[in-house]
């Protein structure tokens, strides 16, 4: 592609559904204000408009019915039983072999078992991982074709940051917060006789969705902000995919959390978040001891200054590798023909 500016199409199902939206939207956001780019932003639920045309035809008007240069498809829930994404099946034949494709998962653990499938059906050029070891395991099923995976780790834009130590709760349980296997709550910190830190609990973030209601996904969104503002330090658990013992996969909560200003409390350290997330010396590791993260949640309490250093030091890494901005360098080099590019040429901050 020989020219500057780059029409892309970005299309997912997820709108108004999971967590996955939100860092679309991230990526949309970022789009639009990068002059590179000129997008086109397609859902599933998005409003009746272009004349209730479908995709393809809303396509094809956008961009004066020329193929887009490229599509970025969130491919997550693609292939379930009833799926809302099986419609992105249509747009992927459309295109095929005639605009550079991208497909995104966040649970390539859904896809794995059919990448050939899709390579013969659609023929995308590119797919996206939100986990370094099925990042690998893509790329040896791709290794007769000229597809390429790359892994593409979380990414945020629109922040609500809480520079000052003014937080209401000393940890924050959000989520799904574990312990070797063990879920973790307020009692679990009440037993190791520790009744000074004060603890926020919210276990299900269906409740969030359910009290502010499905379609609200923004201030659904905001609300999660809020709470992690409020808490001076976030559990933060990582996931093992499925089939994957010895791999530890890095939730968005990794990311999220500096970003507010929370520092990070993590069971142990794992190969992805160093890697491609955070050195160890930007958060708090317990080495699977609760006794162990009362006492580093306690010692921040005390030492205002060092929680401040620490949270200096996770936030300029957040600002400087993890914003929507630069996935989207990123994905610009790639669609231009840097088959060799690496998300991390585009970090700001060494890791």
């Amino acid at each position: 592609m020989d020219h500057d500016c780059l029409n892309i199409v970005t299309l997912s199902a997820n709108e108004y559904k999971t967590w996955l939206t939100y860092e679309f939207e991230y990526l949309n956001d970022a789009f639009s204000i990068d002059n590179r780019f000129r997008n086109l932003k397609l859902g599933r639920f998005r409003p009746k408009n272009f004349n209730n045309l479908t995709d393809i035809e809303s396509v094809e008007n956008f961009f004066n019915g020329q193929s887009p240069d490229a599509l970025l498809i969130d491919i997550s829930f693609m292939g379930e039983k009833d799926s809302e994404d099986n419609f992105l099946k249509d747009i992927l034949a459309h295109y095929k072999d005639k605009s550079f494709i991208i497909l995104k998962t966040a649970d390539p653990w859904r896809q794995i078992d059919w990448v050939e499938e899709l390579q013969l059906n659609y023929n995308p050029n590119a797919y996206l991982i939100h986990s370094k070891k099925y990042t690998e395991m893509f790329n040896e099923k791709l290794s007769d074709t000229k597809a390429s995976a790359y892994m593409f780790p979380y990414c945020f834009g629109r922040r609500y940051f809480n520079m000052g130590l003014e937080r209401e709760f000393d940890v924050g349980l959000i989520g799904r917060c574990e312990l070797e296997a063990h879920l973790l709550n307020k009692k679990s910190f009440r037993k190791r006789g520790c009744e000074k830190l004060n603890v926020f609990y919210e276990p299900s973030l269906s409740k969030i969705r359910k009290k502010i209601g499905r379609k609200n996904y923004l201030s659904r969104y905001a609300q999660l902000i809020l709470n992690l503002n409020q808490v001076m330090v976030s559990w933060n658990s990582p996931v093992r995919p499925k089939g994957q013992r010895d791999h530890c996969h890095t939730p968005f909560r990794y990311v999220e959390a500096p970003a507010c200003g929370t520092i990070s409390l993590t069971p142990h350290h794992f190969e992805e978040l160093n890697e491609f997330y955070f050195p160890k010396e930007t958060y708090l590791c317990c080495d699977n001891s609760i006794e162990r993260a009362i006492s580093q949640i306690t010692s921040l309490k005390n030492e205002p200054e060092s929680y401040l250093e620490l949270q200096k030091k996770a936030y300029e890494i957040a600002m400087g590798n993890h914003q929507a901005q630069n996935r989207v360098d990123f994905l610009y080099n790639l669609i231009k023909g840097n088959e060799k590019v690496d998300v991390r040429d585009f970090y700001k901050i060494g890791i």
